[in-house]
């Protein structure tokens, strides 16, 4: 995996760089052009992070971990300039995200997922999630049940797979018997 590069956060910054510092009491009001623009903004990030993901290199889990952090960082960046505190968000335009917002930050976080738990097991971690939260846009966690990280150890992908499969056969199990 690659991180994003200079030339693609300076497209995104200079996709909201118009609008300056709204405030609630601005004229500008989230609206479909302004969700149009992000949904821009997260289409171009994912064929991005798809390229980025494509690169088979050798990584150190915590500099993975830091690759992670800095999509999911760069994704919630183009989401709180559209929807966040100091957006129009608070009492003008539409209330929440819409659909398709919400299908290509969770598609952004799917992307991520594998790298995520790779990253997460190598830098001793119980536990790991990556999620949307409104309005900041994606969030990645780690979790220790225990003081410390303990060693940083090799992590086997298809371990990672394997892992990954079980959960969401795990979830789907869930979500059924909640029907």
């Amino acid at each position: 995996m690659l991180p994003p590069s200079a030339e693609l956060r300076g497209w995104v910054l200079g996709q909201f760089a118009s609008r300056g510092g709204a405030r609630p009491t601005d004229e500008y009001s989230v609206d479909e052009q302004s969700e149009a623009r992000l949904h821009e903004v997260l289409e171009r990030l994912a064929a991005e992070l798809s390229e980025a993901s494509d690169q088979n290199q050798e990584q150190e889990p915590a500099e993975l971990l830091s690759m992670v952090e800095a999509w999911a960082g760069l994704a919630s960046y183009a989401t709180v300039r559209t929807y966040g505190p100091e957006s129009p968000w608070p009492s003008r335009g539409w209330a929440g995200w819409s659909d398709s917002i919400t299908k290509r930050l969770r598609d952004l976080c799917h992307q991520m997922e594998h790298h995520l738990a790779t990253a997460a097991l190598g830098v001793g971690a119980d536990g790991w999630s990556i999620g949307l939260a409104f309005p900041w846009g994606v969030t990645v966690s780690l979790s220790w049940s225990r003081a410390g990280t303990g060693p940083l150890r090799a992590i086997n992908p298809a371990s990672v797979d394997d892992e990954l499969t079980r959960g969401r056969r795990a979830l789907e199990r869930l979500r059924r018997a909640i029907r």
